[in-house]
């Protein structure tokens, strides 16, 4: 799912890969990707690990983005036409707990993606033994998993119960 101009001359693209929700910032030429400011909702701590991992405490659950990959794509005269130029840079946190990236000299004149990584295992699911088996997402950007679960406090939305009926729910 693409969101043009989130940003002036920063497009915001969501995708899957391989299990991890991916979204990613593709920063026109010329364009500042120090407009990007990041506030998760509902988070109580913002941190960052020695890998440069950003930690987001939040509902009483870790949510964690791994370091973000930033690059910027090579044009090539070859076959290989996706050959990148990685760039150095991390999370930034300020003082009003909102996220930025810090980034380290580029050049200017061409694209900039910055991708950052969601783990979906630090986010969804209960205390009890759950497995999921499909994700879909409609129209609206909603998200919808299927699967089962054992755990009494799996989180729902708009459940048709809201309580385990069984040993294992789907």
């Amino acid at each position: 799912v693409k969101y043009p101009n989130v940003y002036p001359g920063v497009d915001l693209t969501f995708y899957g890969n391989q299990r991890h929700l991916e979204f990613d910032f593709a920063v026109a030429p010329q364009a500042d990707p120090g407009r990007i400011n990041l506030a998760l909702d509902g988070a109580t701590r913002l941190a960052t690990n020695a890998q440069g991992d950003l930690i987001a405490e939040l509902g009483g659950r870790t949510v964690q983005f791994h370091k973000p990959v930033i690059y910027q794509p090579e044009t090539t005269s070859g076959r290989d036409r996706s050959a990148r130029r990685y760039v150095d840079g991390n999370y930034l946190l300020n003082s009003k707990g909102r996220v930025s990236f810090k980034i380290a000299h580029y050049d200017k004149s061409k694209p900039l993606i910055i991708d950052p990584m969601l783990s979906y295992s630090t986010f969804l699911g209960g205390t009890g033994d759950d497995s999921g088996k499909g994700i879909a997402v409609d129209s609206s950007g909603d998200a919808y998993i299927t699967g089962t679960t054992a755990s009494a406090d799996f989180p729902t939305q708009s459940p048709i119960s809201a309580s385990l009926a069984g040993s294992t729910d789907a």
